[in-house]
């Protein structure tokens, strides 16, 4: 059970690493895009990108715990679920056997 979570967890992660490499890739064209000559407006725009790459692991990192937790709980309630029915199964079966007997 934890090796199938630790997979979804780095399933999940692949693909939320590939998406901040396309959204940076993409905030640097538009960054870099501006038409800036001097070097004060470099560095800004240097800064700005950190920000956005420190914002965006933030967010990753929250979104994932979030589904992680969420997998974790429909995993909860399919294991509930199951042992609901395999134990109003045995009930049902039980009652038959202490009839015939």
């Amino acid at each position: 059970m934890a090796k199938a979570s630790s997979m979804t967890r780095n399933n999940v992660e692949k693909k939320f690493s590939y998406m901040k490499i396309l959204f940076l890739s993409r905030m640097h064209c538009i960054l870099m895009s501006d038409s800036g000559s001097s070097k004060h407006s470099d560095y800004g725009k240097n800064l700005q990108l950190r920000l956005y790459d420190k914002y965006i692991n933030t967010n990753i990192n929250q979104l994932l715990t979030k589904m992680m937790q969420i997998t974790m709980r429909s995993r909860a309630v399919r294991l509930l679920t199951n042992c609901t029915v395999n134990i109003s199964q045995r009930e049902i079966a039980q009652p038959k056997m202490a009839n015939q007997m």
